[in-house]
């Protein structure tokens, strides 16, 4: 493919290859915090829920009703992420998600969320070199 100059053609391409960057680290954040996270009754692993604009403003179902219904409405709206939607988020708003993520649970080491988001981040940086626009 030739090289271009033009800053039209050179902005939509580093938009496109932004755009996917990040699509591809949030997915695999979440992937990654939901295999992550204690399980008891899934309340929380079904919280992960990505979004774009804003975060989930709420936790959503209960532990007597475990639903990841939004956490895969979420997921499937970044599968056509674009940077000109705005920035995406992936929140959880169990009441104990920072007790959990603090080592309250024998089942993951304290600090599980950040060690979650590093190997997504480290994972689509390994592949960012390989990308074409």
């Amino acid at each position: 493919m030739p090289v271009t100059t033009d800053p039209t053609v050179i902005g939509r391409e580093l938009e496109s290859l932004v755009s996917r960057a990040i699509r591809e680290v949030t997915i695999e954040a979440t992937a990654n915090l939901i295999e992550s996270t204690p399980v008891d009754t899934g309340w929380a692993r079904a919280n992960w829920i990505p979004a774009i604009g804003s975060p989930t403003p709420q936790s959503v179902g209960s532990e007597r009703a475990v639903s990841t219904a939004m956490q895969q409405a979420g997921l499937a709206s970044l599968l056509s992420y674009r940077l000109s939607r705005g920035p995406v988020w992936i929140s959880n708003k169990t009441p104990y998600i920072r007790r959990l993520d603090g080592g309250w649970s024998k089942q993951a080491p304290a600090g599980f969320v950040r060690q979650a988001i590093a190997r997504a981040v480290s994972v689509v940086q390994a592949k960012v070199s390989r990308w074409r626009p």
